[in-house]
């Protein structure tokens, strides 16, 4: 079986599935990526074979736009992106499509994984991440800071009706409907709730207990866990992580995320916390410029270090909110911190407060005072330790995600 894998976004939505593929060639699948450039030393660094798309440095263009980050806008630029690159890769399945041979596995965003299976009938499997993308009207993820769950049903039905009607499908429909147009496909609606979950296969990255199956979710969805690739296999843990990590006592870690090139305040806000609490730190960004000057006794700054290596021996996390940050902390067993931004991060954010193992802070909000307050005291309680060992228990238990995903995509052929 010749796969083709073609996930969308920054590091943390790519490492699920090269995770993913390092299962299916295992299982001596032939395994194909479909990414940007930006990616590239990455992917062909581990052995696997991969066709860029899109022009030179369009993904940085799109990581310097600071509406990205915006919890409305934010959906626009995603929106442009993911027409930007829907002809690209369906003229590329198009190409490497053998009838019996080839099935395709897309992210949540990847828009030319849909069309390919719809003109051509290539066996595909939708790939979500976070349970947040998958829009429901009985238990409503949390959008932008909104929680919506305490209306009656009937009341979210029109409201969100109205909300996809006139803010977000004007975004994406007419962009994909000209596309759909030039393939010779019919005009389709309701792009963000229905169409772009394949009716082949729906894979949750995620487990049941955190995103538990709706009624009125796609009835294919197959839930299989958190995937907790961190590239240890292909960015070995440096030596200087290593001695500060064991040159005191567990530092709090701090990222933004790995595509947030506008971190600056965060870390300006993390440093102040550090030296409010008298705590060491750990800051994580491979942008530097985004990192104060003069950094304090006991608070330094890294490019990146595999999540699994480093989580377990820090006292806990402060980070933006995305699933893959946040499923290596669970894993970790360590409190966390949340400044949700925008996309899937309230969400994220609301579920594990729920779990007793998470606090947030907004943005407006996430200086260096408030942080201190959140973590002082609150990370240390018999309480939140013993959720944050019994959420990574459950994580242990469950191990063997991608076998599941790897099972489920090999039984649609």
């Amino acid at each position: 079986m010749h796969v083709l894998l073609v996930p969308y976004g920054s590091h943390g939505d790519v490492h699920p599935f090269i995770g993913l593929g390092q299962v299916l060639k295992s299982r001596g699948h032939r395994v194909t990526f479909f990414q940007p450039e930006y990616f590239g030393p990455l992917i062909r660094g581990l052995g696997f074979e991969m066709v860029p798309f899109g022009e030179e440095g369009r993904m940085e263009m799109a990581m310097r736009n600071p509406d990205l980050w915006h919890p409305v806008r934010g959906f626009q630029v995603v929106a442009a992106g993911m027409l930007d690159g829907a002809r690209l890769v369906y003229d590329l399945i198009a190409e490497h499509y053998e009838p019996g041979e080839t099935v395709v596995v897309g992210g949540s965003i990847a828009l030319g994984v849909r069309l390919a299976h719809e003109k051509l009938g290539i066996p595909a499997a939708t790939v979500h991440l976070q349970p947040g993308v998958i829009h429901s009207n009985e238990s409503t993820p949390n959008y932008g800071g909104f929680d919506s769950n305490r209306w009656p049903k009937w009341l979210k039905r029109v409201f969100y009706n109205f909300v996809y009607a006139k803010m977000i499908d004007p975004h994406i429909e007419p962009g994909l409907n000209a596309i759909r147009a030039e393939i010779g496909l019919p005009p389709v609606r309701d792009v963000m709730r229905g169409w772009m979950h394949s009716p082949d296969l729906v894979l949750g990255f995620f487990p049941e207990w955190f995103g538990p199956p709706q009624s009125d979710w796609p009835a294919n969805v197959k839930l299989v866990g958190f995937p907790l690739y961190d590239e240890r296999d292909a960015t070995a843990l440096s030596p200087e992580i290593g001695a500060f990590l064991d040159s005191g006592p567990p530092p709090i870690a701090f990222t933004p995320g790995s595509a947030n090139i506008f971190g600056r305040p965060f870390f300006e806000a993390a440093v102040d916390a550090c030296v409010r609490m008298g705590r060491r730190g750990l800051l994580l960004t491979r942008f530097p410029e985004q990192v104060p000057t003069g950094l304090p006794d006991g608070v330094r700054h890294f490019a990146y270090a595999p999540f699994g290596q480093i989580l377990p021996k820090v006292a806990a996390l402060v980070h933006h909110g995305g699933v893959g940050t946040a499923s290596q902390a669970m894993a970790a067993g360590v409190p966390q911190l949340v400044m949700p931004l925008a996309h899937d991060q309230f969400d994220n954010a609301s579920r594990m407060e729920r779990l007793g193992i998470a606090r947030s802070l907004v943005p407006r909000r996430f200086k260096g005072p408030a942080i201190a307050r959140r973590l002082v005291g609150w990370i240390d309680s018999p309480e939140v330790q013993t959720s944050c060992r019994a959420v990574a228990d459950r994580i242990a238990k469950e191990d063997g995600s991608m076998e599941r995903a790897a099972d489920a995509i090999e039984a649609m052929t």
